[in-house]
C-alpha cells in the first residue's frame, strides 16, 4: 500500500535560481506553484487505469493523476473548461467524476476543491492545500482503513449500503484479522 509522498518524486535543482520552470508556471497560486517547482508525480506508482482514492473524502470517487503532467500543462496560458470554473477562478488539477481543483483567487487560493453531484453543483474543499490533497492519497481504502468505523464509512461514501455494504465489511474484517497475524508471525 502506496499512500501521500510516494506519489512525487522530488525535481532536484543543482541551481535552482537558474531554472526556468518557474518563469513558465504562471498564474498560479502560490503554494500549489512551488509543488510544481518541486514535485512531480512518480510516473511508476500512478499507473494508467489504477485508481488513487482520497481520504477522508471518498464520494468523489476514484482519483486519477496519471495524464497529469503540471509542467507542460500549465507552462501555457490556462483553459478553463467550463464557464463555472472560469467564474470560480478553479484549475483543474486532477480526474474524478467531478474533478479537482485548485482555488486561484481570493479566499479560496491554494485551497483543493471538488464537486457535489447535485442540483446546486455546489463546490466544497476538500484540502487546504495541494500537499494536504497529496497527503490523503492512497492506493489501498482497505488497508488504509484502521477500523471497522472507518471502513463503513469510506464505502458508504463510496456507494455501498445494505446488505452489500454488510458483506464488504465483513470480508474487510476477515482480511484485517489475517493481516494482524501475519504481522505477529
Amino acid at each position: 500500500m502506496e499512500k501521500g509522498i510516494d506519489f512525487i518524486e522530488s525535481r532536484i535543482y543543482r541551481h535552482m535560481g537558474e531554472s526556468s520552470l518557474g518563469k513558465k508556471l504562471v498564474d498560479l497560486p502560490p503554494i500549489f506553484k512551488t509543488f510544481i517547482e518541486h514535485f512531480k508525480w512518480n510516473n511508476r506508482l500512478i499507473k494508467y487505469d489504477k485508481p488513487l482514492y482520497f481520504l477522508p473524502y471518498l464520494k468523489g470517487g476514484e482519483v486519477y493523476l496519471d495524464k497529469w503532467d503540471y509542467e507542460e500543462i500549465f507552462s501555457k496560458p490556462i483553459v478553463y473548461p467550463t464557464d463555472n470554473l472560469k467564474e470560480l477562478a478553479f484549475i483543474t488539477i486532477g480526474t474524478t467524476r467531478e474533478g479537482i481543483h485548485v482555488g486561484t483567487k481570493g479566499k479560496d487560493i491554494d485551497k483543493i476543491f471538488t464537486f457535489e453531484n447535485n442540483l446546486e453543483n455546489s463546490h466544497i474543499q476538500i484540502a487546504d492545500n495541494i500537499f494536504q490533497f497529496v497527503n490523503g492519497l492512497t492506493n489501498s481504502i482497505s488497508g488504509s482503513s484502521e477500523t471497522e468505523t472507518d471502513y463503513r464509512k469510506y464505502m458508504s461514501d463510496v456507494g455501498y449500503d445494505g446488505e452489500d455494504l454488510e458483506e464488504e465489511v465483513n470480508d474487510w474484517k476477515k482480511w484485517k484479522s489475517k493481516q494482524k497475524l501475519q504481522h505477529r508471525s
